[in-house]
């Protein structure tokens, strides 16, 4: 598979040529560099070194702090983590891989967590470490290969110092988050913030306002050099105003001075040379350090209406007229102005951008709209281009994202038209292998953004399909036409577009519910819960959403100790490996050694066809039954929750129980093997309520109230094999069913798992229900459903295949459809001398000579032949061992011999 997409960016490739010469913005007059040492020098000059009037300030300048952070010790398992799961990362001038690391992991585990230990605790980098190869790469879409800042410069770091900033810029990003370090709209390096979550939070924020009648305005600007400007003296002040620890801001005062790098440019590496600011661009704590070195730039005027994702920045303006909202933009670019001139920052004078959002005829003209003025700077709208582009989403007047689609469908379908040399109907790459590059090169392109910008295939009040739904579509269409022809994905039709774009925004609405308390979106979804009007295309699917948790994957911290899957499975007694009699034989024997005073409860969950949900639990002490109970939860549990919350139901009942103070262990058993492992580990999943209370439960059983020569003990989970009939279990499992064929309680609040398979379903009923309507007529006779996403019979070869999508679709070597095109030099007999056509394979009294049929009536033989992967593959293996299309009926006549 990854060949497949390696050919697929070999298309898009430029081919590999020696670098222009070029240009030095900072000495004009100068002849461009021709040479490699001069391009070196011109490179260093204009990336690598700050221009701003404001120098730095020594590393020791004094700063108070606004508050004090705490900053962990490292532990095993984060050193293992952030050096064995970092992928397959560019190594750097010591050229040691991740997969060398990770083969001598046994041997220098101990050493490598004593070097970042002592690192941190000394607040020192190793210079090895502060050494990088500097790749220089273009950067798509410019055009003027002699400008330096065409290029960017990307660090090549040591693997073993990366695993050490990674780990850093893992927990400081946390602690960010956590601790409101960083403003809620400032986003980049930081876990579950993404551009497309940004985008959204402008586009909700502007549509609510024009849906109002109010008008909007929109400034963006760019830190100029970003990482490469960072001046490493003000760096540290910013660290130390916001409370990092000394030790943390010694070493990242370690990190960013004392840098060499040394560029490799056309295929040749220079000599070593010293920089004296910015953070590489390669390093995983440069981003989280560039953020909080910028920090004080989003919180200037009124942070809701700033935006920032690294170094791109965005101010937002609201009210009833273009004008006020200039003013209010004109002093806020002012305001960052001021800011950055004291604290050495620059924006980059040619990536100021205005736009204004308005549905007023007046406010639509460009020529005739206000401008944004600070100071020498004014900022106009584009008169020549009619939208502006901020993240990589194009924005226009009226939200209606027109030019974005139309750019994302031209990008789908250049690459599209790339795949379709590696395949033709005979020859070329698997089906389901150029399947898959669809999707993820084209398909994946084609949407980009979509969470955003897709407004939805119908409008509030009467159900219809919304014009703007369908400008998108006409030009999506082509696209997907074109990648369908390489990955014969023919019963997918066009007018599916709409229920993919849908797709894609029902799954990011659900992705809300799992989002940290902290997180814009987060926010904005809770204030349209609450005030339930359908302000814009994001409320409405918010309002959509049943009544479900929330999750916060953040609750606990990166550093917080976590058991091995491994360690936790050996606990629960897992099968490990083990039959499930075995498992049963080794659980029965394990059941007697249990003390007869400590409480077992049995637990288990059940979900019914009709989708609804329970639970049941059954304790035992003393070898006498004193608990059962049955819970229902109706269809808002899958079978994980129902086991969860059955479990949690159970240990409550039991510590509540008289008897408690007599039992020192109360034993959790459950046949659900995934619950079990979980039960007692921090949760970032579905009924994560659930299982933190079953954690504080479990905490809280030493400190019951119990007899004075009873010990503390604790809450034990394990793990019973399912359906070996083991009385304990099988009741439960009974109770489990009665809870779930009874009444559940009002209101009932969905799980997350749940509310991820109502959208699902919801998707695909709603695609089912649309291809009822729209189906070719061979389809429905044929009864082909909505095809899965990898239909099986993808797996045929492509020769094979093209003769069944031939037959199903009616388009191929048949005699109607040569006569309907007037294809004169086509031949349309088989040698049977039955005319072509699309079922004759079945007919054609030659084969039936050669090969037997698949028994039955034809009616039902042909539809599971043409419209089942399984008959596709009977199919296929039929036509080979009968030559039918080589032999049988050609393309062309056989020649005589």
């Amino acid at each position: 598979m990854k060949d497949v997409f390696d050919m697929s960016k070999w298309h898009k490739s430029t081919g590999t040529f020696r670098s222009p010469p070029l240009k030095d913005p900072l000495r004009p007059s100068s002849l461009p560099a021709v040479t490699i040492h001069e391009k070196r020098d011109v490179l260093v000059r204009n990336l690598l070194q700050n221009s701003a009037e404001a120098g730095d300030i020594p590393l020791d300048s004094p700063a108070v702090p606004i508050t004090s952070l705490y900053f962990p010790d490292i532990s095993m398992s984060q050193v293992e983590e952030s050096i064995l799961q970092a992928g397959n990362t560019a190594p750097g001038a010591d050229e040691i891989p991740t997969c060398i690391l990770k083969v001598a992991r046994p041997l220098i585990k101990d050493k490598v967590q004593m070097l970042y230990q002592g690192c941190l605790k000394i607040g020192y980098h190793p210079k090895c470490f502060r050494h990088a190869i500097l790749a220089i790469i273009q950067k798509p879409k410019k055009t003027d290969w002699s400008s330096p800042r065409s290029y960017r410069p990307i660090a090549l770091l040591s693997v073993l110092g990366k695993g050490l900033e990674r780990l850093v810029a893992r927990n400081m990003a946390w602690i960010s988050i956590h601790y409101k370090v960083l403003a809620r709209q400032q986003f980049g390096a930081l876990p579950l913030r993404s551009a497309n979550d940004l985008t959204t939070c402008l586009t909700h924020d502007v549509e609510q306002a024009l849906n109002q009648g109010m008008t909007a305005s929109l400034l963006t600007l760019d830190v100029k050099g970003a990482f490469d400007a960072v001046l490493p003296g003000r760096l540290i002040r910013r660290l130390r105003e916001q409370g990092w620890p000394t030790n943390l801001v010694l070493w990242i005062a370690s990190f960013a001075t004392g840098r060499s790098v040394q560029i490799r440019l056309d295929g040749e590496i220079g000599p070593s040379t010293d920089i004296a600011c910015g953070l590489p661009q390669g390093s995983p704590v440069s981003g989280i350090l560039f953020m909080l070195y910028i920090a004080p730039l989003f919180r200037l005027g009124n942070p809701r209406n700033k935006f920032g994702y690294a170094d791109d920045a965005a101010n937002l303006a609201i009210s009833t007229s273009l004008a006020t909202n200039c003013e209010a933009l004109s002093d806020s670019l002012q305001e960052a102005l001021n800011w950055g001139a004291a604290e050495g920052i620059t924006f980059a004078p040619d990536k100021y951008e205005l736009l204004h959002f308005s549905r007023r005829k007046a406010d639509q003209d460009p020529t005739c709209t206000p401008s944004v003025k600070a100071g020498s700077i004014t900022v106009s709208e584009n008169t020549k281009r009619l939208y502006l582009r901020w993240l990589g989403i194009l924005y226009d007047k009226k939200l209606t994202f027109k030019w974005h689609v139309g750019e994302t469908a031209s990008k789908a379908l250049t690459v599209a038209n790339a795949l379709r040399s590696l395949g033709n109907t005979a020859r070329g790459v698997k089906p389901y292998l150029l399947q898959q590059a669809v999707l993820a090169c084209v398909l994946h392109k084609a949407y980009y953004g979509a969470e955003t910008w897709w407004p939805g295939r119908t409008r509030p009040g009467p159900t219809q399909t919304s014009n703007r739904v369908g400008e998108h579509l006409k030009k999506l269409t082509k696209v997907v036409l074109t990648a369908q022809e390489q990955s014969f994905q023919f019963s997918a039709q066009p007018q599916y577009l709409s229920f993919t774009g849908n797709r894609i925004a029902l799954l990011a609405t659900v992705r809300l519910r799992r989002l940290d308390p902290y997180h814009p979106l987060r926010r904005r979804a809770e204030q349209v819960a609450s005030n339930s009007r359908q302000t814009s295309r994001f409320a409405r699917r918010i309002l959509a959403l049943p009544n479900s948790e929330q999750i916060n994957p953040l609750q606990h911290a990166p550093w917080h100790p976590r058991e091995t899957r491994e360690n936790a499975q050996a606990r629960i007694g897992a099968p490990m490996g083990r039959s499930k009699e075995q498992a049963a034989a080794d659980f029965i024997a394990f059941q007697r050694t249990i003390p007869s005073s400590d409480i077992i409860i049995f637990s288990d969950g059940s979900r019914l066809v009709d989708g609804r949900a329970g639970g049941g639990y059954i304790g035992f002490q003393a070898h006498n039954q004193f608990l059962r109970s049955s819970l229902s939860y109706g269809h808002g549990k899958e079978v994980f929750d129902a086991e969860a919350e059955a479990a949690l139901a159970g240990a409550q009942a039991a510590i509540a129980y008289p008897t408690a103070q007599f039992a020192t262990n109360l034993w959790i058993c459950l046949d659900n093997l995934e619950v079990a492992t979980r039960l007692l580990s921090p949760s970032t999943g579905s009924s994560q309520e659930a299982f933190e209370s079953f954690r504080t439960l479990a905490a809280g059983w030493p400190l019951r109230e119990r007899l004075p020569h009873t010990k503390s003990g604790s809450v034990q989970i394990r793990w019973v094999p399912g359906h070996t009939k083991i009385p304990e279990n099988e009741a439960a499992d009974s109770a489990a069913k009665e809870g779930a064929a009874s009444t559940p309680p009002s209101p009932c609040k969905s799980s997350y798992a749940s509310l991820k398979r109502h959208a699902k379903t919801q998707s695909l009923s709603a695609a089912q229900t649309r291809w009822q309507t729209i189906a070719p007529q061979t389809y429905q006779d044929l009864e082909i459903t909505t095809s899965p996403k990898r239909p099986g019979e993808l797996q045929l070869n492509r020769l094979d295949l093209g003769h069944i999508i031939a037959a199903r679709t009616g388009h191929g070597d048949f005699a109607d459809y040569h006569e309907r095109f007037n294809h004169d030099d086509a031949h349309l007999l088989c040698r049977c001398g039955a005319r072509k056509a699309p079922l004759h394979f079945f007919f054609c009294y030659i084969a039936k000579r050669r090969a037997p049929r698949p028994p039955g009536p034809p009616s039902e033989v042909i539809s599971f032949l043409l419209g089942t992967a399984k008959g596709a593959q009977k199919l296929a293996t039929w036509l080979a061992e009968t030559r039918f299309f080589e032999d049988i009926c050609p393309r062309q006549p056989l020649l005589s011999t």
